[in-house]
């Protein structure tokens, strides 16, 4: 076989040889499921499960900043008279308030109980699970 003919074949077999590991590789990607993309909740309020956030118009998953705000009320400041979350959302800053709470006052310490701890640790979770 001249020389010319052996590379070709050379050539052809590498290019094969590639092009199946390619396609195996997009049958199993493929074929694996793919995580859903993070996506923040919608602009203004919403409730969450223990909670509600007030997020910043144009939120971004990964990048909007969150400050976790508990207040003494039982809504978490929920028709927002205190107007820290207009004036964070401006900021583009998102605000989540805890709403459930184990007695008539917030448990923040060992002393107290943990389970208001534990709980808000779970909003938090939750509402950065969705972005």
């Amino acid at each position: 076989m001249p020389p010319v003919l052996r590379r070709l074949s050379l050539l052809v077999l590498v290019v094969s040889v590639a092009l199946l590991g390619t396609s195996a590789e997009f049958a199993r990607d493929a074929a694996s499921p793919q995580p859903a993309a993070a996506t923040c909740q919608p602009a203004g309020f919403s409730r969450l499960d223990g909670g509600h956030i007030r997020m910043p118009a144009g939120a971004q998953p990964g990048s909007t900043r969150l400050l976790l705000a508990i207040m003494s009320g039982a809504d978490g400041d929920a028709d927002d008279n205190l107007k820290l979350g207009a004036a964070a959302n401006h900021q583009g800053v998102a605000v989540l308030y805890p709403t459930e709470r184990a007695g008539s006052i917030w448990q923040l310490n060992d002393a107290m109980g943990d389970s208001d701890v534990l709980a808000v640790s779970g909003l938090l979770e939750r509402a950065l699970g969705t972005g």
